[in-house]
């Protein structure tokens, strides 16, 4: 009906998961990099959730779209299925033959299974299953999948599979019964709902992919469409498309803030936010909040803005001291600093001493660890967000008190350090290797900040004031949704991102990093031009790092190449792990 009046080929927030509209947030980017990297391995699993309405289902259908020539893929939607008919649900998928009359017992089909895997193998095929509503799936289907990924060569797995679904497969997935599949999980990635500057980027690329470059919504309109949804995104399909014909039946060219009120009464059938009492809540929001009920306290906004809990009233998991006032922190993806900094190679301090501390780490877990819902709701516990920049800086041999700035992240910088804020897995902050704050969020809903002092293959020790705390890595899984903070230091140059077209002292640098990983000559000419020959070399580091190989390298990459160079003068979450706990 508004699509002529407003210029457009077709309706921008229908809420059918086409691809053409997948929009490409920071996090999705993470998300879909996960997936891929999940078609390029020989067998394990992995792992996708995110509430209803987060983006999965158009994420896998971009998947698809990407899929290299070689991978052959088994797309299943329907969960509740017996062992039986789920592995002859994978033999359709896969077009594998059998006599479908016949009353084949579940041995046939995963033989006809095997066979088919081994003849693709030859052939140089992947083979991956990818499982849709995951978390429907029955724990005897879940034992079938771990078993079918057993199906192997003399050299590697047969089948990967990916698991997609809503949060409570993190619950399903963490009980004792199939703690053996958890453990060959190889990556998990989180969805979030979208913050607000997320939502303008959402609103404006759907408009421009359906033929419209204006900027038809205002900037207040989508402050209310985003208070009224929180930022998911088949919510905001719904907000928005009212809207616009809320606008069109008014002949207005711009989505205002009264048509975008309008638009919430009309979805919500009752009161926008603004105009309700303290006893009620608008119908959407609250829709929005049961949605993502396990995701808001984990948004990085809130993560890292923990205010003076002696001057504000914001609640926090846990009392600062009295005679310590937690700085506010600002949540930016990448801090920059404005003057240059030290090379990391050059740091006038020694590295902290990584010895284990009480209670010792121990070798590989065969049961888990108890006590973690006890551990986070002891009273005892100092895990607000102040407490824990102390430790991780004292990690680096800084004193955290005595530093100026107005948060964590801008006291990092007085002593050359950056924030990096991210969405990660155990996998990631292993190749990270640096000591990270990431947030743990009990059944209570109370958000801890704590800091990973060591990560081996399934257990962490965390630095606390009170002394080091260990649990295993697959018991924490509930309770974290991969916020992570991981400082590090930077090279010596200005630029925050290095992509093509940036010439000079950081592409130099670039180009001799990535010759030191490599084991080039160290004599060889360095590059200064950032051309296609240096790109390639970046994205096949970013491949092997499982990070976006989009040959741009911004804080993530520098993250990586630091920690591939292996300089002794920064903390490490390995190295004294290993020596102590016998994992390599």
């Amino acid at each position: 009906m508004y699509y002529q009046y407003f210029g457009l080929t077709e309706n921008p927030f229908s809420i059918s998961p086409d691809p053409r509209y997948l929009y490409l947030s920071s996090q999705h980017k993470e998300a879909l990099a996960h997936l891929l990297y999940g078609t390029e391995q020989w067998g394990g699993f992995i792992q996708l959730t995110g509430e209803v309405g987060t983006g999965k289902t158009m994420l896998t259908r971009a998947l698809l779209e990407q899929l290299p020539a070689e991978v052959d893929m088994a797309l299943l939607f329907n969960p509740r299925q017996t062992p039986t008919e789920f592995v002859r649900s994978i033999c359709d998928e896969l077009h594998i033959n059998y006599d479908a009359d016949s009353k084949h017992s579940l041995k046939d089909l995963v033989d006809s299974l095997n066979h088919h895997l081994l003849d693709s193998y030859s052939k140089g095929h992947r083979t991956v299953v990818m499982i849709d509503e995951a978390q429907n799936l029955d724990v005897e289907v879940l034992e079938q999948i771990r078993l079918l990924t057993n199906l192997e060569t003399t050299k590697t797995k047969l089948l990967m599979m990916i698991l997609v679904g809503q949060p409570e497969l993190r619950l399903l997935l963490a009980r004792k019964e199939l703690r053996q599949l958890a453990q060959r999980i190889t990556g998990r990635y989180h969805l979030l709902p979208l913050a607000l500057n997320q939502t303008q980027e959402y609103i404006h690329h759907r408009l421009h992919v359906a033929g419209c470059n204006e900027q038809i919504f205002t900037r207040p309109a989508i402050e209310i469409i985003q208070k009224a949804t929180q930022g998911v995104p088949r919510l905001l399909n719904v907000v928005c498309d009212r809207a616009l014909l809320g606008a069109y039946t008014q002949e207005k060219d711009k989505v205002d803030q009264a048509i975008a009120r309008q638009a919430v009464r009309e979805i919500a059938g009752e009161l926008a936010p603004e105009e309700h009492t303290a006893g009620n809540r608008n119908w959407l929001a609250a829709s929005a909040a049961a949605i993502s009920l396990l995701l808001t306290a984990s948004v990085l906004y809130w993560f890292f803005s923990q205010p003076n809990p002696s001057t504000a009233g914001v609640e926090t998991p846990q009392p600062v001291p009295a005679q310590i006032s937690a700085p506010a922190v600002t949540a930016n993806t990448s801090v920059p600093t404005n003057s240059p900094e030290r090379d990391f190679a050059q740091v006038e301090t020694a590295p902290p001493h990584l010895a284990v501390t009480a209670p010792t780490m121990s070798g590989e877990i065969t049961e888990s660890l108890p006590g973690i819902e006890s551990f986070l709701s002891d009273p005892e516990l100092t895990s607000d967000t102040f407490t824990a920049f102390q430790m991780i800086f004292e990690l680096w041999q800084e004193d955290y008190t005595t530093l100026d700035g107005d948060g964590g992240c801008d006291r990092a910088l007085a002593v050359d350090l950056n924030c990096l804020y991210t969405k990660g897995t155990w996998n990631n902050l292993r190749e990270f290797n640096r000591p990270a704050i990431i947030e743990l969020t009990d059944t209570g809903g109370n958000r801890h900040h704590l800091v990973i002092k060591q990560l081996t293959k399934s257990r962490v020790l965390f630095a606390l004031p009170t002394g080091d705390r260990e649990f295993a890595t697959a018991d924490l899984e509930p309770y974290w949704y991969g916020d992570v903070l991981v400082l590090w230091r930077r090279p010596p140059f200005d630029e925050e991102v290095i992509k093509p077209g940036t010439a000079g002292n950081a592409t130099e640098w670039l180009s001799r990093t990535l010759d030191r990983i490599e084991g080039l000559p160290e004599s060889r000419q360095a590059s200064t031009t950032f051309d296609d020959r240096l790109m390639q070399r970046v994205k096949r580091f970013q491949r092997q790092y499982r990070l976006l190989p989009d040959g741009v390298v911004g804080p993530q990459t520098l993250v990586r190449l630091q920690t591939a160079l292996n300089h002794q003068n920064a903390p490490t979450l390995t190295g004294t792990v290993s020596a102590v706990v016998g994992e390599r």
